[in-house]
C-alpha cells in the first residue's frame, strides 16, 4: 500500500478518516493511528479501538501525518 508523504501538523487533511500520526510529548515520538473528523483529531472516547494498532488521545491536535497515497 502507497502512503503519501508526511504532512507537517499546521497542514490539515481535507478528508475525514484513518491516518498515520505522529506527534512529541515528554521528550518522546509517539506514533500511531488518529481519526480526523474535519475539524479535529479523535481522542479515546470518541473512537473506535482499531485491534493491534495505537491510537492517540485528541488533546494533542498538533500531529504529523500522512495517509494513502491510491485506494485500498
Amino acid at each position: 500500500m502507497k502512503l503519501t508523504r508526511w504532512f507537517a501538523a499546521r497542514v490539515k487533511p481535507n478528508l475525514r478518516g484513518w491516518y498515520e500520526t505522529e506527534f512529541m510529548g515528554f521528550a518522546v515520538v509517539f506514533r500511531g493511528y488518529s481519526y480526523w473528523d474535519g475539524s479535529r483529531w479523535s481522542n479515546s472516547c470518541d473512537a473506535p479501538r482499531v485491534s493491534g494498532e495505537k491510537w492517540f488521545s485528541g488533546a494533542n491536535q498538533s500531529k504529523q501525518w500522512r495517509g494513502l497515497a491510491e485506494k485500498p
